[in-house]
């Protein structure tokens, strides 16, 4: 991932040496303890992460997508922590897509700062039990109080829950039929009512930890909605899913890159006069490095104007990036379980941890399923099929 500007090179560069100072030394005990790592936060807010894309007049570095990418595929590589590449998406998410686009003047001079200086933790409160985020069956609701709103729900699987200063919380405002209208509300920590109840243990990533949010009674003001009422479901949850994926694919890469490494050091031995095996490293060597082309090819896609479905042909290759990511993410799955099959990874070493933690990539599977269908449906339309 290749950044030629002169910022884009010193903030690489930092980030670069927080990853192998910071991050990398401590990993590993941050992964046993099931540790949220806050006292990287102020660290990764300096190297300026968490505003890498914002403009400077608001406290970022204007730096592309494409730099940003670089960053976090570096982060993941040399950090050798999965679980952090999760845990800040959400900051990344709100500081540098949804706030400058949707927050008002009052909302970024309050919570802009404390975000990119890595002050406050974010924490994005979307899904519900059983089904996730799918609108359909979001029940957390807000009415009308006065000039203020009451929020009364329980939120789900929310990264970051427990060590969270500030909430974006999904909530019905409106309802005609079956028709639901969302909007999202800033819910601070302090809040009367917010509650954090529990823990929800996870088999992978477990230095990022997940939690169950209740909201009984909060009372937030009109001046915490983000963006209009009644429109968050287009302009701030599927948009949030897009830019976890952008930003995820550049993690997610740096991850594989260094799990492959890890194996090739584990097995290396035994690949000389085993064909078979010497091919299925090269699958997993390629699996790494398509990763990492996809990664780069989605940031330069976006930093172009082309994420919006209007190839020259008529086609989406934003799309069809973006969703092939879960085919890759399937090989590299399967080409590590061949790799290792004779020589599993020690317990509780690097590479059990790393190989463990890739199953990041398969988070949202149902959603990416349901994408792909529409994506086959129009291909079949297209070609003149019903």
């Amino acid at each position: 991932m290749n950044n030629t500007d002169a910022r884009g090179e010193a903030f690489l560069a930092r980030v670069t040496a927080f990853a192998r100072e910071r991050v990398a030394p401590t990993a590993a005990q941050r992964d046993r303890e099931g540790m949220f790592p806050r006292d990287l936060w102020r660290g990764l807010g300096e190297t300026g992460l968490f505003g890498a894309m914002l403009p400077p007049q608001e406290g970022g570095l204007g730096l592309p997508l494409q730099a940003m990418a670089a960053a976090l595929y570096t982060l993941a590589r040399e950090g050798h922590d999965a679980s952090l590449g999760v845990s800040i998406l959400p900051s990344l998410v709100l500081a540098n897509f949804h706030l400058p686009r949707l927050g008002t003047r009052a909302q970024k001079a309050r919570i802009l700062p404390r975000i990119v200086s890595g002050e406050w933790v974010a924490a994005l409160g979307f899904s519900e039990f059983p089904h996730g985020a799918n609108p359909k069956y979001i029940e957390t609701s807000a009415r009308r109080d006065g000039d203020a709103w009451v929020i009364d729900g329980r939120k789900a699987f929310v990264t970051n829950g427990l060590d969270a200063d500030l909430f974006v919380i999904l909530a019905v405002t409106s309802r005609d039929g079956d028709r639901k209208g969302f909007t999202a509300f800033f819910v601070e920590k302090e809040t009367s009512g917010l509650t954090v109840e529990e823990r929800m243990p996870l088999a992978f990533i477990r230095a990022a930890p997940h939690a169950i949010v209740r909201l009984g009674g909060c009372v937030v003001g009109n001046d915490q909605c983000l963006g209009e009422l009644g429109t968050a479901l287009a302009e701030i949850s599927a948009s949030t899913r897009t830019a976890e994926d952008l930003l995820g694919a550049a993690s997610l890469a740096g991850h594989a890159a260094w799990t492959v490494s890890l194996a090739a050091a584990h097995r290396g031995k035994d690949v000389a006069g085993r064909p078979a095996l010497a091919e299925t490293l090269g699958d997993l060597a390629i699996a790494a490095e398509a990763m990492k082309v996809r990664a780069e090819r989605l940031a330069a896609l976006w930093d172009h104007g082309v994420a919006d479905g209007t190839g020259v042909d008529g086609s989406d290759p934003f799309l069809a990036t973006l969703l092939g990511g879960r085919a890759i993410v399937g090989r590299l799955d399967e080409r590590l379980a061949a790799f290792l099959e004779e020589a599993p990874p020690a317990s509780g070493g690097d590479l059990e941890r790393a190989v463990r933690d890739v199953e990041i990539g398969k988070i949202g599977g149902g959603a990416v399923r349901h994408q792909v269908r529409r994506f086959g449906e129009r291909l079949a339309r297209e070609m003149g099929g019903t």
